[in-house]
């Protein structure tokens, strides 16, 4: 696989005799004629040569990170695959084309090393560059090769998380205010901050400088006037130049005689049969509210940012739907006949409210107003007037519905890239359609099923018969399912046959199935065959099931083809942390990295080796998020 410019890494790799001093004497070109086209594809074992083209092996290899970050410690990976004489390797960050950090190392052909870089805590915004030099150790010195490459600054060398003890406030009212500065590694910032309190209309009301963090946070507080400039009050924390914001609501408040809550639970499902809740009126004495009711319904689907106050939306309806509460209320015989008979075009109410009022509203009704309720959210609106304070306060709730059948997911969705010459490992996930769990009794008796049908130019369509999943042991709707098309396909016996076969896999579609009491569900997933010019594929994969700080994962790294070595890098945030290399003595080989706080929330492995010709075999297909292990291969 040939990798192309990562949006994380970057890979500088010199094929001679292009751009590669030690060997310009020779000026051989290699443009006039490709030495491996579609036409002549060959294999791994069995590469037919060209006497007409002369291919030139690469002679160094540096992977490095595409980010830098101030008071970050720059790591690069270096390799000299080939040399005369004893080099040293010279690695260099520039802005602006200044020079603001720099390491060296001497080099040993086919063994990998690691450059580390100090960039400076002060670094600000600038034209950045990488520059990797090759430098002879000889009596006369000299330069092997010359490199470089862009690099992207980010100002964000840590995470600030601002907290207030409250998201709204009201005149005269005590924000209380907290920072805590991390940095990469998770670990608090032991420098100053600023912090500073802005006004609506980002007038500094307050400032603290060069507060001291104490390895830990930052706690103040800020005494609002009984006047205040009302709306978004922003909270600004400044830490090594890395500005973060954090916003609160200041409103105009005042305490009214009696207070309205509107109680319903956060979310119902579209098979219920009805919408119910509570709503209670007291006085501020906690004594019930005497006087009427008024429930009001506002269906609209779920926005991300919601506005109560505007009926557009986004999603084709110009309108809320609003429908009012029906009461069923009975009246003594001795008020007058207008109690008993009201205007038609009065809005329906309830005269007689004491204080606590518990709705039942039938869902169909509303279903009437709207295509479907999946993915809607109901506001209901309270409405009570209090006859002797003749004081009308309203309060609202929000609940959404949701579709309540069951579906079935493919983990790292569809379309995914396999390889079909690799083991196949896939998770399959049953909920509800919002993302709820579904209960043990009913996973108990649930049945998962697999089948799939494997697309290949040589061969066509083959059907893999279906087969049963275990649910795994320790997560509740998760189902792993491998596949092995060697084994599955009856390829074990014939080696060269297995070879031709797999190679000519395009595609695959696994489709899962499962069946309960309540009914069966169903989804598929696309596989894409992985493309290699030279059908070589390196795999990597784990053992670990619960990977923590602190303790060894266990990973496999597996190869269709010869290799004496292969190397790896652990990465996160951009950054590499850990390099080194390992040798392929059989097809598999295994080792461990210790995981640190560094490598959260996510960390990635890449593993990767360098084929004849320059071609670079890679996978990166292991991530673990925070302290447990994610695995998502392909």
């Amino acid at each position: 696989m040939r990798i192309p410019k990562s949006s994380l890494f970057v890979w500088l790799t010199l094929l001679s005799p292009l751009v590669c001093g030690q060997d310009d004497d020779e000026g051989i070109g290699t443009n006039s004629r490709p030495w491996l086209n579609n036409k002549q594809q060959t294999t791994a074992w069995n590469q037919a040569a060209d006497n007409n083209v002369i291919i030139k092996e690469p002679s160094y290899f540096v992977v490095a990170s595409r980010m830098v970050r101030p008071g970050q410690v720059y790591k690069l990976t270096a390799t000299i695959l080939q040399t005369k004489y004893p080099l040293t390797v010279r690695a260099s960050i520039q802005r602006n084309g200044v020079e603001m950090g720099a390491a060296s190392q001497a080099m040993k052909p086919g063994i990998s090393e690691t450059l580390m870089i100090r960039v400076p805590p002060t670094s600000v915004r600038g034209d950045f560059k990488l520059r990797v030099e090759g430098l002879y150790n000889s009596l006369f010195g000299g330069s092997a090769f010359v490199n470089e490459t862009i690099l992207t600054f980010s100002q964000r060398s840590m995470t600030i998380f601002i907290q207030t003890d409250k998201p709204i406030y009201i005149q005269g009212e005590t924000v209380n205010i907290r920072a805590i500065p991390i940095n990469t590694e998770l670990r608090p910032f032991d420098n100053t901050v600023d912090i500073f309190i802005l006004d609506p209309k980002r007038f500094i009301m307050r400032r603290w400088l060069s507060r001291q963090s104490n390895l830990g946070t930052v706690s103040l507080s800020y005494q609002l006037s009984n006047q205040p400039r009302f709306g978004n009050w922003t909270i600004q924390v400044v830490a090594q130049k890395q500005v973060e914001e954090f916003v609160f609501l200041v409103e105009e408040y005042y305490q009214t005689r009696f207070e309205v809550n509107v109680t319903m639970p956060a979310f119902f499902f579209t098979t219920e049969q009805y919408l119910t809740g509570v709503v209670m009126a007291n006085y501020t004495s906690g004594g019930p509210v005497s006087g009427n009711l008024t429930l009001k319904a506002s269906i609209r689907p779920i926005r991300g940012e919601r506005d109560l106050r505007s009926t557009e939306s986004t999603y084709g309806y110009s309108e809320v739907v609003e429908k009012y509460f029906t009461f069923d209320e009975a009246v003594p015989f001795w008020y007058p006949a207008s109690y008993y008979y009201s205007n038609s075009q009065t809005i329906p109410h309830l005269r007689f409210f004491n204080g606590v009022y518990e709705f039942r509203y039938p869902i169909a009704e509303l279903e009437k107003h709207v295509p479907t309720l999946d993915g809607m959210e109901v506001m209901v609106t309270a409405t009570v007037g209090e006859r002797f304070l003749d004081e009308v306060i309203t309060a609202y709730s929000i609940a959404r519905v949701f579709n309540s059948s069951v579906q079935v997911n493919f983990l790292g969705g569809s379309p995914q890239v396999f390889k079909p010459a690799m083991p196949l490992s896939a998770y399959i996930s049953v909920s509800f359609h919002d993302g709820s769990p579904l209960s043990n009794q009913r996973l108990a008796t649930g049945q998962m099923e697999v089948t799939a049908e494997v697309i290949s130019r040589s061969t066509g369509r083959r059907t893999i018969e279906p087969y049963p999943l275990k649910m795994s042991a320790e997560y509740n709707g998760i189902w792993e399912m491998k596949i092995d098309l060697r084994s599955q396909l009856g390829l074990d016996e014939d080696n060269k046959r297995a070879f031709e076969i797999l190679n000519a896999v395009d595609s695959m579609r696994i489709t899962a199935s499962y069946r309960d009491s309540m009914g069966t569900v169903q989804a598929s997933m696309l596989l894409l065959s992985h493309y290699s010019p030279t059908h070589n594929h390196i795999k990597i994969s784990t053992s670990t099931t619960d990977a923590k700080v602190g303790e060894y994962i266990i990973f496999h790294v597996q190869s269709n083809f010869y290799m004496e070595s292969f190397d790896y890098l652990v990465m996160s945030k951009g950054i590499v942390l850990h390099s080194s290399q390992e040798i392929m003595a059989n097809n598999i080989r295994t080792f461990a990295v210790t995981l640190s706080a560094e490598m959260a929330p996510a960390a990635t492995v890449l593993v990767y080796t360098l084929a004849r010709h320059g071609d670079i075999v890679a996978d990166r297909s292991m991530e673990f998020p925070r302290y447990r292990l994610f695995v998502r291969q392909k």
